[in-house]
């Protein structure tokens, strides 16, 4: 399984919700064959297999030499009066490769020209009214939902104090991609994230085109950070503080398989990470993994804990707080030694006009939890359809 530390082996959007480690851990035992996970940056529960020996770690000898990394205080930047998204750095690597006609990767986590659109006078931010969330600015003055269908154009003035002064926020691909045409005019600069890269022969397309050289500088979420062609040489992420401060409790491991797949790149020459935090400790860290693991020993999170997250959908508001509050109450009654979170709000608490709470049951893997699993599944078979169930959720 290569780069078993990505998040999209799980799945957490449609039922089943299944983890494909598990299934491939299962089918090696099943046709007594050895398994193999493959990965520059392991995953945290990866590591701890390593130290308790359960994984066995088996290092590659380095043929070439990694890109040199470079962090950037956006902070210094603004001291310069240079309040653009791109650093002065980025931007003469950038002109560089282009004088050289090599390629650039530029990485950015959002999608869209701006993450949100937000009266400036009295703070209205533009939602779905099918999701409740921000609509991202796209192209041509138009707002879109990441979640549905909904589709709107931006408003000329504030539908709440009548403001003129509207202005989107945050930086997305579509903006970085935009703002590095209009500096380099001449340069061929695409773009790969899920509003154009929604399939595989999509996807391909865009590879295709870094491979034959069709484009000089590639913008893209995390799809296009894998990507690789003999004239890559440059390789850049504008904005990690949007992963670092995501409100999550793997945003550090998020962010350090980040620095780290780029920093163990060998077919680019130079990496540049800009940031408003490079104090961050991720920067510094000389023992990520045991840092992260004594945080989650002492938070109850994974690998040392295990959790079970019960969803509760519906697009009876009323009917959600009663029935998620039951469920909630039947757990604590049954099971009273076992840590029961919530009803609690997602991120997104409404979705395509449906509301969802969710409920976490966390309990320690160091304990004989085979009775009380009984309990669990009892009181889950007995739960109505506006319930899923995530058994060691991603979130």
């Amino acid at each position: 399984m290569d780069e078993e530390q990505d998040l999209s082996y799980k799945q957490w959007d449609m039922n089943p919700r299944y983890d494909a480690h598990a299934l491939a851990k299962h089918k090696a035992l099943l046709y007594h064959c050895q398994l193999t996970f493959g990965s520059s940056a392991p995953s945290v529960d990866a590591y701890s297999r390593i130290k308790n020996k359960k994984y066995k770690l088996i290092a590659l000898n380095k043929t070439k030499t990694c890109a040199a990394m470079t962090i950037i205080d956006m902070r210094r930047e603004l001291h310069k009066k240079n309040y653009s998204i791109f650093s002065d750095a980025l931007l003469d690597n950038l002109k560089e490769c282009l004088q050289e006609k090599k390629q650039a990767i530029i990485f950015v986590n959002r999608r869209g020209l701006a993450t949100f659109v937000m009266c400036r006078d009295c703070g209205h931010i533009e939602r779905c009214p099918n999701c409740n969330i921000a609509l991202v600015e796209q192209s041509g003055s138009k707002l879109n939902c990441n979640h549905c269908s909904f589709k709107s154009q931006i408003p000329l003035i504030c539908p709440k104090c009548r403001s003129h002064r509207i202005k989107g926020f945050g930086t997305g691909a579509e903006r970085v991609q935009q703002e590095l045409t209009k500096i380099f005019p001449q340069a061929k600069i695409s773009r790969a994230d899920l509003t154009n890269t929604s399939n595989l022969p999509l996807t391909a397309e865009k590879y295709h085109d870094l491979l034959s050289g069709n484009v000089d500088v590639l913008v893209g979420t995390g799809i296009a950070i894998r990507l690789t062609s003999p004239r890559l040489r440059f390789l850049a992420a504008v904005n990690i503080d949007s992963i670092m401060n995501f409100p999550d409790w793997r945003a550090d491991e998020k962010s350090w398989q980040i620095i780290k797949q780029m920093s163990v790149r060998e077919d680019v020459k130079h990496c540049l990470i800009q940031t408003y935090n490079p104090d961050h400790k991720l920067f510094n860290a000389k023992n990520f993994y045991e840092q992260e693991l004594n945080n989650r020993s002492t938070l109850s999170y994974p690998p040392f804990y295990q959790m079970i997250k019960l969803i509760c959908k519906s697009d009876d508001f009323t009917f959600l707080l009663t029935e998620s509050s039951r469920v909630a109450n039947e757990l604590r009654a049954k099971i009273p030694d076992i840590e029961i979170i919530g009803p609690i709000d997602p991120i997104n608490a409404k979705i395509r006009n449906f509301w969802l709470k969710n409920i976490m049951i966390k309990f320690p893997l160091n304990i004989d939890f085979s009775q009380k699993k009984v309990i669990i599944e009892n009181i889950i078979k007995n739960l109505s359809n506006n319930w899923s169930v995530d058994v060691d959720p991603l979130t």
